[in-house]
């Protein structure tokens, strides 16, 4: 039976260097080694999966295309399980692109003119579009990530569920997530059953969005210790070089 390791990009295999000398490729091969497939999944929907592979092939990160998982896939897995054929969405282009690509014969439309609306973060978003939310709206909302903030190289940024809360607002409902800490993403898209879910580890920095992903899928879980989490009462490290050693002692 296969074992799985959930990893988290931002935070584990990439933001970590500037308090954390550790090799995140080392760390990678030896979960390979280890016996675990490996999942390496962001809450962006604004990158493609061969973007977000090249970029950690840049910091050394050696891992294939199908081992990266972005939330426009998922979404894109969910919509299409659920048969809908026309989606509106406030969010980027990239996942606009994503959802038509991966999605055969799927219609994106304007906002208003479908009953399911797919949200994530949306910087621009003009008080005309939430008007047309109020005006219509959509039987279905779904959102890719509730993060009221993230952070880059270039600072911090609001975050996708600033533009949730506000379409949630307009629309009078409450959209449904499809990214972490939401379990699906490991229960369905990954279709992980029993003792494949006992066995699974989720690896990443957040007590809310990994270590709740763990809790709600029944998986173990491991934080790579941040300056705000290193003293948390789950498994952590406070370096990517100490994970594995933990890792082996859930066997």
């Amino acid at each position: 039976m296969s074992r799985h390791a959930v990893v988290d990009v931002h935070g584990v295999l990439l933001g970590r260097q500037r308090y954390d000398a550790s090799s995140p490729g080392d760390f990678i091969v030896g979960l390979r080694d280890a016996g675990y497939l490996v999942h390496i999944i962001t809450n962006s929907s604004s990158v493609t999966a061969a973007d977000l592979t090249s970029e950690l092939l840049a910091h050394g990160v050696k891992v294939c295309m199908s081992e990266v998982i972005t939330m426009a896939m998922v979404a894109a897995y969910r919509l299409s399980s659920l048969g809908v054929d026309e989606v509106a969405v406030i969010g980027s282009d990239v996942l606009r692109a994503e959802l038509e690509r991966l999605v055969c014969g799927l219609r994106v439309t304007e906002v208003g003119a479908s009953e399911v609306l797919l949200v994530t973060r949306d910087p621009d978003l003009t008080e005309e579009t939430l008007d047309c939310v109020r005006r219509r709206p959509p039987r279905l909302i779904f959102a890719t990530c509730r993060d009221t903030a993230f952070a880059d190289a270039s600072g911090v940024h609001a975050g996708p569920g600033i533009t949730v809360h506000q379409v949630e607002l307009a629309a009078d409902r409450e959209a449904t997530l499809v990214g972490k800490p939401d379990p699906y993403v490991i229960t369905e898209y990954l279709g992980l059953r029993g003792n494949e879910l006992d066995t699974a580890v989720v690896i990443g920095d957040s007590l809310t969005q990994d270590a709740e992903l763990a809790k709600r899928a029944g998986c173990r879980v491991l934080i790579t210790g941040t300056p705000g989490t290193a003293s948390c009462d789950l498994p952590n490290v406070s370096r990517l070089d100490q994970a594995l050693d933990i890792i082996r002692g859930f066997e």
